[in-house]
């Protein structure tokens, strides 16, 4: 199962490598919960994630080639 996610604001410097794109090659069907724990961030940096430009809650499985958009909150003051 194949997906590509993006993080947008601060909390892509909370993934691998400080990347905002990942594609991922996942050995299964996974939750985007379990998808941000296995790219090794915290689920709680998330504040809207959307598959496909659609919002949906974190406990959805994307499916097969889905373009997965995560949304931090806003910082700073």
């Amino acid at each position: 199962m194949r997906v590509k996610v993006t993080v947008m604001g601060h909390s892509a410097a909370y993934f691998p490598g400080g990347r905002r794109v990942h594609e991922l090659e996942l050995p299964g069907p996974l939750s985007l919960e379990q998808i941000i724990c296995q790219l090794g961030a915290d689920p709680q940096l998330i504040m809207r994630a959307l598959i496909d430009g659609q919002a949906v809650p974190l406990d959805t499985v994307p499916a097969d080639g889905a373009e997965i958009v995560l949304i931090s909150p806003a910082s700073g003051g």
